[in-house]
């Protein structure tokens, strides 16, 4: 199917090679849970998908896209911050992790596509496949469907781990970001939208998806918003939180977009 549709706006501005990022003019003070901590302002708001100065101690944070501080890994923007959360101005290790981790590793995808192949074995009804790398660890998912039923493989520590979706759904991704969204809608005989439904996945350590956001209901005023963070939310925080993430890529799964096998899957992707 192809079909043009976005979500959420591209990501503010990056910061500077100089780390020149503006702060608000809000007062701003860091909270904690068990989970992590975030910065938020004095208007009950906080930080999201930014860096943030302490004025303090003149040290830099990132603010993740759930507003968590991000600790021991690669910003968005190409720079690492270690276990407090802290960026070296001293050394730019991001760059480092982003090279090691190329998306379009021939090893890495040829790795991924022979434990692929052996899962495939074991399906009678699964005929199309298509890779992309979701979660830009060089080792390329596969999106495995029969127009029905579909499946994310995700290769974890020598192995594929599947993740299962109804193909009704959808699918789209941000590249490199660990962005995966499936979408599906109801439009009556008036071309008017009576249901919408919106699933945000992560694939976490174990190669499995896990949901960090959605929206779904039946028209406007029934829609129900989550965040990572925040059940039950308002819409106001949903779209700031979604648009947090930048522009979806579809992931055409149309007969004539997919491929009938894992190897021709593989080639294609890293002929892109």
């Amino acid at each position: 199917m192809k079909k043009q549709w976005k979500t959420m706006m591209a990501l503010g501005a990056a910061a500077a090679m100089t780390m020149a990022a503006v702060i608000t003019a809000h007062a701003e003070q860091w909270k904690d849970d068990a989970r992590g901590w975030w910065v938020e302002r004095d208007d009950g708001s906080y930080l999201v998908n930014e860096w943030y100065r302490s004025p303090s101690s003149g040290l830099w944070y990132y603010m993740g896209p759930d507003g968590y501080m991000l600790t021991n890994a690669t910003t968005p923007d190409g720079y690492y911050v270690g276990a407090d959360g802290v960026w070296n101005q001293g050394t730019n290790a991001g760059t480092t992790q982003q090279t090691a981790a190329n998306p379009k590793n021939i090893a890495a995808a040829r790795e991924a596509a022979e434990e692929f192949k052996v899962w495939a074995k074991n399906q009678t009804n699964i005929d199309s496949y298509v890779f992309c790398d979701i979660d830009g660890d060089a080792y390329p998912e596969c999106i495995a469907t029969n127009g029905t039923l579909s499946y994310v493989l995700t290769y974890r520590e020598g192995k594929s781990v599947e993740s299962n979706y109804i193909a009704t759904y959808y699918p789209f991704y941000v590249p490199g970001k660990n962005v995966f969204c499936k979408y599906s809608e109801i439009i009556n005989g008036s071309e008017v939208k009576i249901r919408e439904d919106r699933y945000f996945y992560e694939i976490n350590d174990n190669g499995s998806l896990q949901i960090i956001g959605s929206s779904t209901g039946y028209f406007a005023n029934s829609i129900r918003y989550n965040t990572q963070s925040r059940s039950d939310t308002s819409k106001a925080i949903y779209d700031e939180y979604n648009d947090s993430f930048g522009d979806l890529v579809e992931i055409s799964i149309e007969y004539e977009d997919t491929y009938r096998s894992i190897d021709a899957a593989c080639d294609a992707y890293l002929s892109n």
